[in-house]
């Protein structure tokens, strides 16, 4: 094989989660701009403001499921063989397993024998390659297959391995699995030898040329990739009436039989064009996706002598496609370049990873001024700016107005991993596929805004009323989401599970499930857990979860209360050890006082055995840390029905359920000292049982 001719490319998928910071820095070949600026330069659209304190460690763990590398080798020349590789493999046994090697424009340029090069929004292609499977543990794989492009161009090439079955798998720490791998390239495909690069590259196009995706064309061409060229309804007006007919925007011909009719030629009509701008989910098996709300400025010049015409700005609509810009003269006579951020007056998404000084910049194009444009967006910068899109939507669907603007930016791997940071403006998105795409890159953006919602608009941040004093450096590292952490790691990232899951329910049916069963909880301490939930993640999302939704199916779960009824008592809650001196809650138990007012650390329970039972619970609270009053808004006021439910999610205390009456009682309240203790002997418990995994209990 003569090298001067050919290529041989591995692009691997990196397995980005979090690492310590020297493996970091050894991965950090995998990102574009390892050593980008941690802040934007002056001038730009906003500044990141960081918090004072490093992160306590990664927030959102997300082990990988799968591995996975893509290779590509030969010439990539016109009708040339070009070999592709996909290999990789299992972490995690898994039922349903899909392997995609997708060409998109090739593909859809197959449908039409080339004819017609349409990439259909939201539709699978056919695939180069294609692996369907279950996976054991440690399972590897390895697909090839061979493929000729025939015409000169640019085209995407996306390597995709999801999982494709429901179960819900955790490691051993109780961090939830992602759910997919992916890698995808680009192909320069040309005369004199191609190449690949890593992202969409403008520059790669000969002068004459469109930068669009797919096949090449020359500008006086309408390309073949479109979603339909911008049209212009020519009239004249002979002496026997006004005739009209559309035609292409390269200009107004006079109709066949004009000089019958004795007409002159009408003045040439301006150009007009539109862009539409896609990028590919990598989350869906790489489907091509409509980048809406995305700005684009654009800049007509004088295809002679480079001088400006004109410039405007707008935004794309749910298609993607923006709107109709008068070229102000001829297709022949005007180039346009158009650029497309991923900001608009709601939301921003800052690209930290990419060299260009304009980092919301997503895509651009330069070229000649007429018909459809049809731009490639930078895929994961494109998606992430379409789930915060969303969140901004869902949050004013369910608590009303945001209060800011909500703004995600991507970083360079750091070792602390996605996070928020106290009194930042953005929440920091670090690269890897399960923080971007499919439910955990859902997860991971909605539950830090939702870190950054409770500090600075619900706590008031920074004063002591902020997030800050309920972490304090304290949530251990890292801190998975069914170990026992602390009143206040719990509290602070249970809310961030649960404003998550309000927001977007139907795209994160795992987590939701996770939510409605105690899953997390029960699966690091036992169906039988008896120890205590309140520091627990997992317990505490539970608990808040079941007092917004509306399942009726659970016995134990009989409230339901409006989404911003709870986060009015998050932010209004206060607690007394003095009943004089009212301070911010700091835990799951003052905030459950300020909710239901009455005493909360010990309650009667009657047993199965008939007798009554005085528990203390909270335990995990020193007793001179118990508040003695609350106040606030209440949620509900001397409920038993809310009683029970605590009961059940923070402690599997389960007796009476589903029965009416006066199920459980509050005991009085009595001096912090002495302690009320059971009456009644405790059944002997199995000797195997661990404070881990829990212990039986007798009703």
């Amino acid at each position: 094989m003569n090298t001067s001719n050919h290529v041989y490319l591995s692009a691997r998928a990196c397995r980005w989660w979090y690492v310590p910071a020297v493996i970091a820095g050894l991965l950090s070949g995998c990102v574009d701009d390892a050593t980008a600026p941690a802040l934007r330069p002056a001038g730009d659209l906003a500044s990141v403001t960081t918090g004072s304190d490093e992160p306590a460690g990664p927030d959102l763990v997300v082990p990988p499921r799968f591995d996975l590398d893509l290779d590509v080798a030969g010439s990539l020349k016109p009708g040339h063989p070009i070999h592709l590789s996909v290999r990789g493999s299992a972490h995690y046994a898994t039922e349903d397993v899909q392997v995609r090697l997708i060409l998109p424009e090739v593909a859809a340029a197959k449908r039409s024998n080339w004819e017609v090069v349409k990439v259909p929004v939201g539709e699978e292609l056919q695939p180069e390659m294609s692996i369907r499977k279950s996976f054991q543990n440690g399972e590897r794989f390895h697909g090839k297959v061979t493929v000729t492009i025939p015409e000169p161009g640019y085209y995407h090439l996306i390597a995709t391995i999801i999982q494709r079955s429901e179960e819900r798998t955790v490691d051993d720490r109780g961090h939830v699995v992602g759910s997919g791998a992916g890698r995808d390239v680009w192909l320069w495909i040309d005369e004199h030898g191609g190449r690949m690069t890593d992202q969409f590259d403008p520059s790669l196009f000969p002068a004459g040329t469109r930068a669009v995706r797919g096949p090449r064309g020359s500008e006086k061409k309408a390309p073949r990739i479109r979603d339909g060229d911008a049209v212009i309804t020519c009239s004249i007006t002979p002496e026997f009436g006004e005739v009209s007919y559309s035609v292409a925007t390269s200009g107004c011909p006079l109709p066949p039989d004009s000089t019958k009719i004795g007409i002159t030629p009408p003045p040439a009509p301006n150009a007009t064009t539109a862009a539409t701008v896609t990028y590919n989910d990598m989350g869906a098996g790489g489907v091509t996706r409509s980048l809406s709300g995305a700005r684009l400025l654009w800049t007509v010049r004088n295809s002679t002598t480079g001088a400006t015409v004109t410039t405007g700005s707008g935004y794309t609509g749910a298609s993607g496609t923006g709107p109709v810009i008068d070229c102000m003269g001829a297709t022949s006579e005007r180039l346009i370049e158009v650029i497309v951020q991923t900001v608009n007056p709601r939301t921003e998404v800052i690209n930290y990873t990419s060299p260009l000084p304009d980092r919301t910049r997503v895509g651009t194009f330069f070229g000649a001024c007429g018909g459809n444009i049809a731009l490639a967006a930078q895929s994961e910068q494109a998606h992430l700016f379409m789930n915060v899109n969303k969140n901004y939507d869902a949050h004013q669907r369910v608590f009303g107005s945001v209060p800011t603007t909500m703004r995600a930016g991507m970083y360079p791997q750091s070792g602390y991993g996605s996070r928020y940071d106290w009194g930042a403006r953005d929440v920091r998105i670090e690269p890897g596929w399960n923080h971007i795409w499919g439910e955990q890159g859902v997860m991971v953006v909605t539950h830090e805004w939702g870190h950054l919602w409770q500090d600075q608009y619900l706590f008031k941040s920074p004063d002591t009323n902020g997030l800050r004093r309920f972490y304090n450096g304290s949530c251990p590292n890292p801190h998975p989401p069914g170990e026992y952490t602390n009143f206040g790691c719990a509290l602070g990232e249970a809310f961030a599970d649960w404003y998550a899951v309000v927001l977007r329910e139907s795209d994160l049916p795992g987590w939701r499930t996770d939510l409605e069963t105690n899953r997390l909880f029960e699966f690091y301490c036992g169906s039988k857990c008896t120890d205590d939930g309140s520091v627990v993640q997992g317990a505490v999302h539970a608990l808040l979860w079941d007092m917004y939704d509306a399942n009726g199916n659970e016995q134990h779960d009989r409230i339901q209360v409006p989404a911003q009824t709870i986060t009015n008592s998050i932010k209004d809650c206060q607690v007394s050890a003095n009943r004089v001196d009212y301070y911010g809650f700091t835990g799951i138990d003052h905030l459950i006082w300020c909710m239901e007012r009455r005493f909360p650390y010990q309650v009667t329970l009657r047993k199965n055995n008939g007798v009554d039972t005085v528990a203390t619970f909270f335990n995990t609270r020193s007793r001179n840390a118990w508040a003695n009053d609350a106040r606030g808004v209440p949620v509900a006021n001397f409920s038993d029905d809310f009683r029970r439910l605590w009961l059940v999610n923070l402690y599997s205390e389960r007796p009476y359920v589903g029965r009416t009456g006066g199920i459980f009682r509050t005991a009085t309240p009595i001096p912090d000292d002495p302690i009320i203790t059971d009456p009644i002997e405790p059944a002997p418990r199995d000797p195997t049982c661990t404070l881990r995994f829990g212990c039986p209990v007798s009703y």
